[in-house]
Order: structure tokens, then C-alpha cells, then sequence
């Protein structure tokens, strides 16, 4: 049930079951462990991912491969990378998805040389890497700009018979158009053997905004819109590209288009761990039993700020 709860991302309901676990004396096994830990990963629950990680050597039970590499993933996934590469370096043997996960830790850590160097040793310790590892290094090329070594990265992969998912090709488009090179990006994508997915042509469509390219962006915009007419997030892209290069009247057309057919945009949500429970909040949702107090403790921060003489952050004028 804990698992289930896990996966289906009901990361309160995984929490709750656990400690129902305990007040039963039912003694966890590494299993259990896995999928709590993983709840923790998920949820970026990480007060709760270390108290979970004391108990496991408090109880004595077995840190083996698949434990520790989920200790690794979650407490890369909480940001907390240092501690991912101390029980990474402490583990005894690594396989391909105990290296993938460190290489994909750093490489959304901002640690892409890092990432690199890793994959480097994975080579000499002679794990094949899997397809989760070459996201992982095609990312950190990506974060990076690190457009040589990606190409270089990508032709070898290939060589090696390794056939690109999407995720792969989603990871070159990145890597190009983060470095401004949208015209081979675009290339990229016309050259698929598989049709692009549409996150691929959202990233292409960023880097055509960013760089105000209007043909181009335009022609990804409405493909876009034609493979997803009810994804509020294609609207809101191509309207962005009209209005980086000032054609209002467009602008204001895909705008209308969205609103005709009903179409609004998913609110923000964000989350956070207290105390074990994981509380969520949804932008212009005040339904939480103590929205008063955080509202009331929002406007002593907005005082607050206002007294150091700095200018507020414009979401905390809603609630004045």
C-alpha cells in the first residue's frame, strides 16, 4: 500500500501509512523503506527523507544497493547534494542506475563539470551506462553549454547502438537552444527518425521567443496548438514570441483565441514539508485551516521588507 500510495505521487497518504506502520510494531523492510524514501523524493520532503535515513541505521536494516541509490536520488532531488555524494562515494559497489543517479543529481544541482567527471569514472570502472545516464550527461552539457562536448557525447552514444528516446533528443534541443543555436535546433528536429514530442517543440519554441526568430517560432506555435489546443501553455508561448518583437495585434489574437474557447491557465502550485506533513498551496487558493495565520504572517514579512527599504515581491500585494 505504501508503495502504491509512492507512486501515485500521494505522498501524505504513503507518510500517514508509515507511521500507522510503526504505531502497529510492524517492523519495516527495506521495501518499505524504498517507497518512503521515494514518497520523500518526490514531495522534496527532506527533514522527513534524513529522519527516515537515521532510522535505517538505527534499525539496523541492510543499506544495500537499491536503498542506497534511492538515498542517493532523494536527497538529490532535495537539493541537499552533498549529502547524495557522501552515501555515494560510501557505497561499496555501484551499478548503472546507482551512477545514473548520482550523474543526473548533479547535473539538476548545477554541478555539470561534476556530472562529467562522474561519468568519466563510471567509464573506468566499466558500468555500461544506460539511456537514464546519457540524460543525465546530455543535461549537464546543457546546463552548461557545453555544446561541443554534448555533440561529442551524442555521436558516441549512437556509435555505441544506444538508440535515442526522447528524452535524449528533448535533452540536445535543450543544449542548442539554451546556446542560442536555434536554427541547428530546428534542424535537429526536422532530422528526427521519431515525431517530436510536444515538451520538445515547447523548448525549441522558448529558444525561437528568447531569441526573438519570429518565423520560426510562429510555425512551432500553431503546430503546437494544433496538437494541443486545450494546453494553456501553447497559447501563452506564442503569445509571449509576438509580444518579444512587439506585434501586439497577435498578441492580443491568441489571447482572445484562448479566452473563446474557454482556456485559462493551470494556477501555480508549491509545497512544503513541516513538521512530517506535507502541505500544498495553489496560487489564489486560501482553503488551507490556517490561511489567516499565513496571511497575517505574510504581511508582517511585506512590513518588514518595506522598512529595510526594499521593494516587496509583487505576489505579496495580493493579500494587503
Amino acid at each position: 500500500m505504501i508503495s502504491g500510495y509512492s507512486r501515485l505521487g500521494m505522498v501524505n497518504e504513503s507518510f500517514s501509512l508509515f507511521r500507522e506502520m510503526q504505531k502497529t510494531g510492524v517492523l519495516p523492510d527495506k521495501v518499505t523503506m524504498v517507497s518512503v524514501i521515494s514518497a520523500c523524493a518526490m514531495s522534496g520532503a527532506l527533514d522527513l527523507g534524513r529522519w527516515v535515513h537515521a532510522y535505517i541505521d538505527k534499525q539496523s536494516i541492510e543499506n544495500d544497493l537499491e536503498l542506497s541509490t534511492a538515498l542517493v536520488n532523494m536527497y538529490a532531488k532535495c537539493g541537499y547534494i552533498e549529502k547524495a555524494i557522501e552515501v555515494f562515494e560510501a557505497m561499496p559497489f555501484k551499478d548503472a542506475k546507482a551512477w545514473s543517479s548520482m550523474i543526473v543529481g548533479l547535473a539538476v544541482n548545477g554541478l555539470a563539470e561534476y556530472a562529467l567527471v562522474t561519468f568519466s569514472r563510471m567509464n573506468k570502472a566499466k558500468v555500461e551506462p544506460n539511456h537514464v545516464t546519457l540524460v543525465g550527461v546530455l543535461m549537464a552539457c546543457a546546463h552548461s553549454g557545453l555544446v561541443s562536448e554534448g555533440k561529442r557525447y551524442w555521436a558516441s552514444m549512437v556509435e555505441s547502438g544506444i538508440e535515442p528516446s526522447l528524452e535524449h533528443y528533448g535533452c540536445m534541443v535543450d543544449l542548442l537552444s539554451r546556446s542560442n543555436l536555434i536554427d541547428e535546433a530546428y534542424s535537429f528536429v526536422e532530422s528526427m527518425p521519431l515525431a517530436p514530442c510536444p515538451a520538445i517543440l515547447r523548448t525549441l519554441l522558448v529558444g525561437c521567443k528568447k531569441n526573438k526568430i519570429l518565423d520560426k517560432g510562429e510555425i512551432l506555435g500553431q503546430h503546437l496548438i494544433e496538437l494541443e489546443p486545450w494546453n494553456a501553455e501553447n497559447y501563452i508561448l506564442l503569445s509571449s514570441l509576438y509580444a518579444s518583437v512587439s506585434d501586439w495585434e497577435k498578441m492580443r489574437h491568441v489571447r482572445k483565441q484562448m479566452k473563446d474557447k474557454g482556456i485559462k491557465a493551470m494556477p501555480g502550485c508549491s509545497s512544503i514539508e513541516v513538521d512530517g506533513f506535507v502541505h500544498e498551496f495553489v496560487m489564489g487558493d486560501w482553503s488551507h485551516p490556517e490561511a489567516e495565520e499565513i496571511k497575517e504572517f505574510l504581511r508582517d514579512i511585506s512590513q518588514r521588507v518595506y522598512s529595510a527599504g526594499h521593494e516587496p515581491w509583487i505576489a505579496l500585494f495580493c493579500i494587503m
